[in-house]
């Protein structure tokens, strides 16, 4: 839950057992983050893809690790209702 003018965090953290492999993707409806002001992910993806409903966020996975985070590269800011970035 988010308020208005009130910083809120965003991370997801990943868990596969026996190892993550080469890439992770996270895919995440596109229209979640229309309402924050945002400034970028931590880490940062190799790439990043949208379609019409779908952000695709693809990072680079540490060798031999089975469990990743990623969140905003600084907090995330809750536009108010009718704005727009």
């Amino acid at each position: 839950m988010a308020r208005a003018g009130l910083d809120t965090p965003w991370q997801v953290t990943v868990t596969r057992p026996g190892g993550l492999g080469k890439q992770v993707t996270l895919a995440i409806t596109g229209d979640y983050f229309t309402i924050f002001e945002t400034q970028g992910f931590h880490p940062e993806p190799a790439d990043e893809t949208r379609n019409a409903h779908t952000l695709y966020l693809t990072f680079t996975a540490p060798p031999g690790v089975s469990r990743a985070s990623v969140g905003t590269a600084q907090l995330t800011r809750p536009l108010p209702c009718g704005s727009s970035t």
